[in-house]
């Protein structure tokens, strides 16, 4: 059982370090971003409006079907 009891303990450190890591790694990613935002702030704001401008979410083209395994039930137009 103590054997047992190590290496859980071992694992339950190794991924409270991976997950530490991860968070500095998304933290400087951000900061990075916020300094980005800021310079083209600085620059231009014209271009810092349109950066932070959100776009609306880009759907697929209703008629666009999903590749299948069987055919088609109607082959061609002219046919059916």
């Amino acid at each position: 059982m103590d054997r047992h009891q190590t290496i859980l303990r071992a694992q339950k450190i190794f991924l409270m370090e991976a997950s530490a890591e991860r968070r500095a790694e998304r933290e400087r990613k951000y900061t990075a971003m916020e300094r980005a935002y800021e310079a083209l702030e600085k620059a231009d704001g014209r271009l810092y409006e349109e950066a932070c401008k959100k776009v609306a979410n880009i759907t697929f083209p209703r008629q666009m079907r999903v590749p299948t395994e069987t055919p088609p039930t109607k082959i061609w137009d002219a046919l059916s």
